[in-house]
């Protein structure tokens, strides 16, 4: 799924000044090898008995490290407008904490061992699920990737809100996922201090996301070419066509998911629990969040956009298409995984007699978020939007012109 992120880094490629290409890339460079750091101090803790049976001292390094790293990173930069972007720092931390993860969830599945004996038994025991394993090799996977991308961009002083945007979205919505599913579910008696350093990972993409989109281009005057756009009948865009249907298909899956975890006493609900996705049921509480997310917030963003691709100038498409299709890729790769991981019960896996139609619903609802918004994102002339456009009678208020992620 990273490969989608990529290609928004892509979209978003825009050169606004030129730089020193030895020094940029040395501060790119340099937040990669920090965050490699993360290796041989987690080795170093779990082997030395530095934090001991303590769960506050777990709390206490991973809050010191917020401290640490950036400091480190001050350091190691050299360049000086680098030094002066807070979100340089920011990112240079959440990459060191990637790392982190894949340790962690490689240790977890067994392929390496001495790193996270402690941090697995005093600090998030929950992590060590079939859905914390997945989340974390998402984070320490696409998380890692897009990290370095903004990183770069902001090195190179190349804008990078498009990727920023589908970061909001997926880091949102594992978290949106994890923590409830956390406190309602079989591990809802070991909650430790540990539980506290996931509060940077609410609240620092909410403030990104809050900025990103409010750094929305400004509107303009509509040139020829996107007023004939714009006129054109969704019968003449076949491409729109498909993504109306294909929405609507999405649509009667996360309905039909969101209320066979709520216990609707439909057969359909029923059978499809038993027949296709058991993992709905699994005691861990994560998937039955994930179909609530899927039902209150997936299903209403659907109609939105099926909006959107029917009536011109929603200058919000293309923002919202990203966030959603960040959190559909994380949500969709940690729930797929999930359901076949060897710690996940044998009887709430996938059965094999049906393993076809659960890869086809779960592909569909994944793809097709990408989709959109590379549809938003490469041909946005539909959704301009002119000064003199109103929504409901009120006209759009200016946004700030100088992007974020500068």
């Amino acid at each position: 799924m990273s490969r989608f992120s990529l290609y928004f880094a892509l979209c978003s490629h825009r050169q606004l000044t030129e730089t020193s290409p030895t020094m940029s890339m040395s501060s790119a460079t340099g937040v990669f090898l920090i965050s490699l750091l993360s290796i041989p101090i987690l080795w170093v803790v779990n082997h030395s008995g530095l934090i001991g049976g303590n769960p506050w001292g777990i709390v206490a390094a991973g809050y010191a490290s917020l401290l640490g790293i950036p400091a480190v990173t001050y350091f190691v930069i050299r360049e000086k407008r680098v030094k002066k972007d807070p979100w340089f720092y920011v990112f240079t931390v959440f990459a060191f904490s990637s790392v982190v993860d894949l340790v962690l969830c490689l240790e977890m599945d067994g392929m390496i061992s001495g790193f996270s004996e402690f941090y697995m038994k005093e600090g998030e025991p929950y992590l060590g699920t079939a859905y914390g394993i997945m989340i974390s090799y998402w984070d320490a996977t696409a998380h890692y990737s897009m990290y370095l991308m903004m990183v770069a961009a902001i090195a190179w002083n190349e804008q990078y809100r498009e990727v920023g945007l589908y970061w909001v979205g997926s880091l949102l919505h594992s978290m949106i996922v994890f923590m409830p599913g956390t406190f309602i579910g079989k591990f809802a008696n070991e909650i430790r201090p540990a539980i506290l350093l996931n509060i940077p990972y609410v609240v620092v993409p909410v403030v990104a996301g809050v900025k990103y989109l409010q750094s929305r281009p400004d509107s303009q005057a509509l040139s020829k070419e996107v007023k004939k756009v714009q006129g054109t009948s969704l019968l003449k865009r076949p491409l729109d066509v498909l993504l109306m249907l294909f929405l609507l298909v999405s649509i009667g899956i996360s309905v039909i998911r969101g209320l066979a975890v709520l216990d609707c006493p439909w057969e359909v609900t029923k059978m499809y629990a038993k027949e296709y996705e058991p993992y709905l049921e699994d005691r861990t509480a994560y998937p039955v969040i994930q179909m609530l997310v899927y039902l209150f917030y997936f299903v209403p963003y659907y109609l939105a956009a099926m909006y959107g691709l029917v009536q011109p100038g929603c200058g919000w498409m293309s923002d919202w298409a990203l966030l959603f299709a960040g959190a559909a890729a994380q949500g969709q790769f940690s729930h797929i995984g999930s359901s076949f991981h060897g710690r996940t019960r044998f009887t709430r896996r996938v059965p094999e007699a049906t393993s076809l139609e659960f890869w086809v619903i779960n592909l569909l609802l994944a793809i097709v978020p990408q989709i959109l918004a590379y549809r938003c994102v490469k041909y946005p002339a539909f959704f301009t939007r002119s000064r003199n456009q109103a929504v409901n009678g009120v006209k759009e208020s200016p946004s700030k012109k100088e992007a974020i992620g500068k």
